[in-house]
């Protein structure tokens, strides 16, 4: 694996990635997990190039042995999904997932989970993981205002939100981005699907496309593609979330479970509300994939009649805005709502036809057209009522001493071993700077990052 990220780093070769992934895929169950690569395309204009990232972690056993038994069940669980039994990947490939304390994410925005590698192909035919980064998620919700919500509704999220969104990762992550087939042809003229046994799917008729040879979700949709798939996966886990024997894993028992559901809901609807921020009105674009997502799924409870968000006057005497969700139409209209538009989010993916993907996705997100008068309202409302982003400050370790804290014989070679603490630090400029201070000590290592930053000026000078 490191041989082959040596070589992609040193040639560009997309390939020698690609390999190296392959080989990471079947590294299972390690203590410490680790990748590193150009791999998110979001801030690409075009969704095609990857932005750099690379990160390290430590592995919660604890944590994982609950998604442990999500993976274990996933077989189960995905019979649940919307669409027909030949639109799912011949043979589920468990993935490893696990919960991870991350120690060093070297990235402008680290996530809440991943599901890696990205490459289309390889997630099909080899595999993949999927990593919950427990602390940055805690990280993210101590520090995020509840909006939008009722008195006894932000109550109730507020005290159980960190399960919540726990169910959201997980099932986002493993069942989201791990479930659908994508219908290939190849270059010698066979197929990996037959379409004698597709028949017609719903409001959305037979299949009548397919990748064809060199073809890959990523190259076919471009920029469209990124957001297709995260509300797709986002799609996913609203949907599952309704299931009490899916809840279960969280160890939500049948009693529990509605409300749970209902918390759930309420988390998509606020985020769908808020993700309003990403929009652009003047050229009718959005600068995050989730966001989009998320206000299409919101546009789908509203449709179903399930949620509503109505326009007011705030206590500080500025517009504000309340969402609402008719709690007795969740498991009945909602559910029904939410799988047609996931059965449609899966069905343009896995045939790979951009333009009907295009125009079933901009009838939810597009807000240039008649009748989204009211969407453009609750933009500008949101927009003013934007909160400060959290900082993510990244812990530190830190030997705890000089001595070693215990030696012992491994395979004949006596090894010692050192105390190690975590050390955290305040959201907040000086703990962020005073995280950077204690991890780069060497001070030559500035020279360097200068030096380098002066050499590559020229190609991102404008």
């Amino acid at each position: 694996m490191t041989d082959e990220l040596i070589r992609s780093f040193r040639t560009g070769s997309v390939e020698a990635h690609k390999n190296a992934s392959r080989f990471w895929v079947k590294n299972k169950n390690p203590v410490i997990e680790s990748y590193i690569g150009f791999i998110e395309t979001y801030q690409d204009p075009d969704g095609m190039r990857g932005s750099f990232e690379g990160w390290v972690a430590v592995v919660d056993k604890a944590k994982t042995a609950i998604l442990t038994s999500l993976v274990n069940n996933a077989e189960k669980f995905l019979p649940l999904l919307p669409w027909p039994r030949e639109f799912e990947k011949d043979k589920f490939l468990k993935p490893d997932f696990t919960d991870l304390t991350v120690i060093t994410f070297g990235n402008g925005g680290p996530p809440a989970a991943i599901n890696i590698p990205n490459y289309s192909e390889i997630r099909q035919n080899d595999g993949f993981k999927n990593v919950n980064l427990g602390n940055m998620i805690a990280a993210t919700l101590s520090a995020k205002p509840l909006q939008y919500l009722s008195e006894s509704d932000a109550k109730l999220l507020q005290s159980h939100r960190k399960l919540v969104f726990d169910t959201i990762v997980g099932l986002h992550e493993l069942l989201g981005h791990g479930s659908g087939k994508m219908f290939h042809e190849f270059a010698n003229g066979s197929f990996d699907f037959d379409i004698s046994k597709l028949g017609s799917v719903g409001k959305f008729g037979p299949v009548k496309n397919w990748y064809k040879p060199g073809e890959t979700f990523e190259t076919k949709f471009g920029r469209l593609g990124s957001t297709l798939e995260e509300c797709r996966a986002e799609t996913v886990a609203c949907y599952l979330g309704l299931f009490p024997q899916v809840l279960s894993i969280w160890g939500i028992n049948r009693t529990a479970a509605e409300q749970h559901s209902y918390m759930l809901w309420l988390e998509y609807a606020i985020e769908g509300l808020e993700g309003l921020i990403q929009y652009t009105p003047e050229t009718d674009s959005w600068g995050e994939a989730h966001d989009q997502g998320r206000f299409a799924m919101l546009r789908v409870m509203i449709e179903s009649g399930v949620a509503s968000v109505k326009s007011l006057t705030g206590a500080d005497g500025k517009p504000d805005l309340l969402v609402s969700l008719d709690r007795k139409r969740i498991p009945t209209d909602g559910k029904k709502a939410m799988g047609e538009f996931l059965l449609g989010l899966n069905f343009y993916r896995s045939t790979g036809d951009v333009e009907g993907a295009k125009i079933f996705y901009d009838s939810y997100t597009s807000l240039k057209q008649p009748g989204n008068e009211e969407h453009i309202k609750w933009h500008k409302i949101v927009v003013e009522r934007k909160k400060p982003r959290p900082l993510v400050v990244q812990p530190n370790t830190v030997i705890a001493s000089d001595s070693p804290s215990a030696c012992q014989t491994i395979k004949g070679a006596q090894q010692c071993f050192f105390e190690v603490h975590l050390k955290n630090y305040d959201g907040t400029a000086e703990g962020m700077i005073q995280s950077y201070l204690d991890r780069y000590t060497d001070t030559s290592l500035e020279k360097d990052l200068l030096d380098l930053a002066n050499t590559d000026f020229k190609s991102f000078w404008i």
